[in-house]
């Protein structure tokens, strides 16, 4: 493999470490500490750490001692140190445990702090439809619903629901992207049938406003006002009698006759015959001489 991957770039410092060797702050006296550090383990995360190991390596700081301390990534820092333990106790071989990738970061308390604040608060949460475009994106390169789900660190039903809401009218999906309504009112009005009826009960929803359960009455409304139209008649088929029945099979049993028929001659007068027996069938039953 060449050393040089991309032109103009440059070697950096690089580190994969045993996670275990990289300090967190818990006294609120250190100049690195930060209250997150008091989260619980995210599960959600600490599966995905064990798939795909830790993505986005870990800012850290030397001290004067020597001592590798957190910058960024301390959740992900957390998940890593539970994925190695459990690895640990199953006796999985050194050269497979987890180790993290970090990069050093140069300063003073002031300038880390500032690298600590910088690299939480300038990130952009996606939006559902976002998260939705890349789910089904995923499902089209045929990752199962599972890893998808692991993929967002959500659970299925979620994906179900972000997938489905691709699937509703572009009103819905746009009232979706606007918080004109919750992402739970677009994946129950994207469950109705047709755009006319999710535009009708999205405009239902917007007139009864962001109370509780309006997306629930407003799908109940459209669906109530579906019923009370007018049942399409059904044409009712007459019933056969005991001799137009016999005759209707007699009529099938020379169709069968005129399939196995060999020669052309034979073929178009058992063909003629059947054809004669289904006009008389039908004539007779129209003028209610045969039941």
């Amino acid at each position: 493999m060449p050393k040089k991957l991309i032109d103009g770039a440059v070697r950096g410092d690089v580190w994969r470490c045993n996670p275990f060797a990289i300090r967190v702050a818990t006294d609120p006296d250190h100049p690195l500490y930060d209250e997150r550090n008091e989260l619980p383990l995210d599960d959600s995360l600490a599966r995905n750490v064990a798939a795909n190991g830790v993505l986005q390596p870990i800012i850290v700081a030397r001290d004067d001692d020597d001592a590798v301390w957190v910058v960024d990534g301390r959740q992900r820092l957390k998940a890593a140190c539970a994925v190695r333990d459990e690895q640990e106790r199953q006796g999985c071989a050194e050269k497979l445990l987890l180790r993290v990738p970090c990069v050093l970061r140069r300063g003073d308390d002031r300038r880390l702090y500032g690298a600590l604040v910088s690299a939480n608060e300038f990130r952009r949460d996606d939006t559902i439809l976002g998260k939705a475009r890349k789910a089904q994106r995923m499902a089209d390169l045929g990752a199962s619903v599972d890893d998808i789900a692991e993929s967002f660190g959500c659970g299925r039903d979620t994906i179900k629901n972000w997938v489905a809401l691709l699937g509703a009218s572009a009103p819905v999906r746009r009232a979706v992207e606007a918080d004109k309504i919750p992402p739970t009112a677009g994946y129950r009005l994207a469950r109705l049938d047709g755009a006319a009826a999710q535009k009708q009960a999205l405009d239902e929803l917007l007139i009864d406003g962001p109370k509780r359960g309006a997306a629930r009455r407003a799908t109940a409304k459209v669906k109530a006002s579906k019923a009370t139209k007018a049942p399409k008649t059904k044409t009712e088929k007459p019933k056969l009698g005991r001799a137009t029945t016999k005759l209707m099979r007699l009529a099938k049993r020379m169709e069968k006759h005129c399939a196995e028929q060999t020669t052309v001659e034979a073929k178009r007068a058992a063909d003629f015959c059947s054809l004669a027996l289904r006009s008389a069938i039908a004539e007779l039953i129209g003028s209610g001489d045969l039941r």
